[in-house]
């Protein structure tokens, strides 16, 4: 049935939030003086329908992550249908923010509700999962990595396996023509071992 009231729309719209609320990834922040709403929000999987914050949550927004729109990318907040928002004195919904990361602690402020007229406002902080990290760097070139790799293989079996596990499939692929060499690197490192009668 979702699909079925899916506002036709080149935004995100309130109706959009009717079934839940939903947490966006910021991807690009883009401004447009000519626009009645100036401010562009795309983030991760809006197909096309970017949020187009009102005024009061373009306030909210410069009070939590500053003015700088390009710093919002890669930050997260959650968007909830407000029922009770009015327009021309009559209650059409609309989209406000309830949780954002890269805040410290609640939000409170005071917005304009209706015309001459403020009200508090509340954001609360947003705990976003941490991105789970690998023993190379996103930016390492190829020939970092097989220096990781070769270090690894060297010390046997057990510790180039545990640097090979957290890779992933790209960085795996880029090494591909090495794996065979310091398998075999890793298990003579290990028959060293085996060897070596200490004194």
């Amino acid at each position: 049935m979702r699909v079925a009231i899916i506002a036709k729309s080149d935004q995100l719209n309130s109706d959009d939030l009717q079934d839940k609320p939903i947490t966006i990834k910021v991807t690009k922040v883009s401004i447009s003086e000519s626009a009645d709403q100036k401010v562009s929000i795309n983030y991760e999987g809006d197909n096309g329908k970017p949020y187009k914050p009102c005024k009061s949550m373009c306030r909210v927004l410069v009070e939590a992550w500053g003015g700088e729109g390009a710093e919002y990318i890669g930050r997260s907040m959650t968007l909830f249908r407000d029922k009770d928002v009015t327009w021309a004195g009559m209650k059409v919904g609309g989209i406000r923010i309830s949780h954002m990361s890269d805040i410290k602690g609640t939000l409170n402020m005071s917005l304009t509700s209706t015309r001459g007229k403020k009200s508090g406002y509340q954001v609360e902080p947003l705990k976003v999962a941490p991105v789970k990290s690998v023993n190379v760097v996103p930016d390492a070139t190829v020939e970092k990595i097989i220096g990781f790799g070769e270090a690894a293989a060297a010390k046997g079996v057990a510790a180039y396996t545990a640097w090979l596990a957290p890779l992933d499939a790209k960085t795996k692929e880029n090494i591909k023509h090495k794996h065979k060499e310091w398998s075999a690197m890793a298990r003579e490192a290990d028959k060293n071992k085996e060897e070596d009668i200490p004194l």
